[in-house]
This record gives C-alpha cells, sequence and structure tokens, in this order.
C-alpha cells in the first residue's frame, strides 16, 4: 500500500515517513535499507568531524542504493525572541 502526499511526491517515496539520522546509528548500510521499504533516511552530518568525511559516508550510501536520501545539517542554535 503507498500513500500519496505532497511530501511523498515531492521527495520521491512511497510513504511519507523520514528516518532522521541517530547519532552513529545511521550507518549507510541503515541509511540505504530506508528508501527500500519506500520512505527517506537522513545522514547525520553532525557525526562527521569534516565535510569530506560526511562526502564519503553519503558516497558509500549511494554505491548502496539508487533510492533518495540526503543528509540532516545542523545549522547551530535557533534563538527565539518574544516581544511583550
Amino acid at each position: 500500500m503507498t500513500t500519496s502526499t505532497r511530501f511523498s511526491e515531492l521527495l520521491g517515496v512511497q510513504h511519507p515517513i523520514v528516518c532522521a539520522g541517530r547519532n552513529r546509528v545511521a550507518t549507510p548500510e541503515m541509511i540505504a535499507a530506508v528508501p527500500g521499504a519506500g520512505t527517506i533516511g537522513f545522514t547525520p552530518a553532525h557525526n562527521f568531524p569534516a565535510p569530506e568525511d560526511l562526502g564519503k559516508d553519503m558516497a558509500r550510501t549511494r554505491d548502496l542504493t539508487d533510492q533518495p536520501f540526503d543528509a540532516d545539517l545542523d545549522v547551530g542554535p535557533v534563538g527565539i525572541v518574544v516581544a511583550g
């Protein structure tokens, strides 16, 4: 069974489910297996000390699947200002 939503159409997946990258758990093998189940997986970019290391991990994932996957990029802390 496939669930079609705008999210799944945009990302080219069967189910509107995301496997978020988790520290040291989201290996290339896991991220490659997730799209095989019809969803999308994210490699956690914050696991890598250098951009080149993330690139190697993503290349390994690409070797394992031809399905979509992505990187979960942290952009730093977000400040919230409340006007009162």
